[in-house]
Parts: C-alpha cells; structure tokens; sequence
C-alpha cells in the first residue's frame, strides 16, 4: 500500500504528518463538544417522559439544540481560512521560498500545498456536522414523547428538511 507524502501537501520545511494530525484532533475535539452538549439534553428530556410535559411549548426547540451542539465545527470551519492564510504567509518568511514556488513547473504546487489540508479540514467539518445533525435529528425524535413532538414550523429549517428527507408522516 502507497503512504501519503504528507510534506507535498504543506509548505516546505513543515511536518505535513504533524498539520494533518493536529486537524484530525481539532476534528475530535469538535465531535467531542458536539456529543457533550447534545446528548445529555437527550437524555434529560427521556428521563422526563410524558408525565412531566405539561405543555408541547415546554419542549425545547431542536434548531437551539443543534446551534450549540455544533459550535465546535463552526470553530474549526472559521479556523481554515486562517490556516490557509498562514500556509502562504509561510512562503513569504525568511527564506523567501515563494520566489521559488513561483519558477516551478507546476504552477498549481504552490496552492496544493497552501490549501489542500485546509479544505480537507473544511470538508471533513461539514460532513461530520451534517452526519450529526441526521443523528441528532433521530436522537431528539426518539427522546420526545410523540404527543408532544412539535410541528415542523416552529423548528426551524433544518429540522423542517430533515423532516421532509425522513419523517414524511408530520
């Protein structure tokens, strides 16, 4: 099996093992407050159950639950720029190596190497947010007793799409 040559894909002189290990981190970290700020509202609203609910407004709103359960990807989404940023400040520092990042051959090296950890990091964020946000959906479906599931409408958007992607009946 080929290895990936992770220092073709950062500027020269970084670890590219190093920048890829540090964004599959910063990805864990924002699943793990994902999970942390999600899960146990879940959980407290089944330990409820029906006989706590005294009316359907007191159920918390998935749209708000969601906001603040995916804050981690929207932290590390906003931090890619940033990071691509640095990626070609890098070239322009002391050694003055985007002088010869211009005379190569392929006139494409230069941005493979700037950008291709950040969009990774970019794609990698949106997918595990919308992968959660699916479960996230099921979890609050199941957490909720029926009588008291609200209307789509006053969920939100992303409630009301994934309503009408997997729950077609309401």
């Amino acid at each position: 099996m080929r290895r990936i040559g992770w220092e073709r894909l950062v500027p020269p002189g970084l670890d590219g093992f190093k920048e890829a290990r540090r964004l599959l981190l910063a990805a864990a970290g924002a699943l793990a407050w994902s999970v942390w700020m999600f899960i146990p509202l879940c959980i407290q609203i089944q330990q409820r159950g029906d006989r706590d609910w005294t009316n359907r407004w007191a159920v918390p709103v998935f749209g708000t639950m969601l906001h603040t359960s995916e804050w981690g990807f929207l932290l590390l989404a906003v931090c890619m720029p940033l990071l691509a940023g640095a990626h070609y400040f890098y070239h322009f520092h002391d050694g003055r190596s985007i002088y010869l990042m211009r005379r190569l051959p392929d006139r494409w090296e230069l941005h493979r190497r700037c950008l291709f950890l950040p969009l990774a990091g970019l794609l990698a964020a949106g997918i595990l947010s919308l992968a959660l946000a699916v479960t996230y959906f099921f979890l609050y479906r199941w957490a909720i007793p029926e009588a008291l599931i609200p209307t789509p409408e006053g969920q939100g958007w992303v409630y009301q799409a994934l309503c009408r992607m997997f729950a077609a009946g309401r």
